[in-house]
């Protein structure tokens, strides 16, 4: 856990797929332009979010294990990560270096797209990576 944190739980990338259609709250989407910082820096203070408009509702998240979406264009779920907001408001990246660097040149070709964002569905149908919670065509 950590320090700060007000659960005791965390969320693993590995389980996003099961656990999205059922988690209302510790839930935030980020713009994608954002997001792509996240991946690349693993970390992220609060005055990079803070003013950003299309980071939404990640200002009422509690410190603990959150779920960080992007968005489409078009305001459909693309990917998620799991992240761990501390007391500060910082994010830290709590997926494993080869899946964000695998997700890093998914990125850079243009193949990670959006199937509507029905992820669980898509994991147990075989369109998502079994260990990932990125959807492809």
């Amino acid at each position: 856990t950590a320090k700060g944190a007000e659960s005791d739980f965390r969320v693993c990338q590995c389980a996003l797929p099961l656990l999205l259609p059922h988690m209302h709250r510790q839930r935030a989407t980020m713009p994608h332009s954002l997001l792509i910082t996240l991946l690349r820096d693993r970390n992220l203070a609060r005055e990079a979010w803070a003013g950003c408009s299309g980071a939404t509702n990640l200002a009422h998240c509690s410190p603990g294990s959150i779920v960080v979406e992007a968005l489409t264009a078009k305001d459909e779920p693309q990917f998620a990560l799991t992240a761990m907001l501390t007391p500060a408001g910082a994010l830290h990246l709590m997926v494993g270096k080869a899946e964000v660097n695998a997700l890093l040149a998914r990125l850079a070709a243009g193949s990670c797209t959006s199937r509507g964002g029905d992820l669980a569905g898509d994991y147990h149908n075989g369109k998502i990576d079994s260990c990932s919670a990125h959807v492809h065509k």
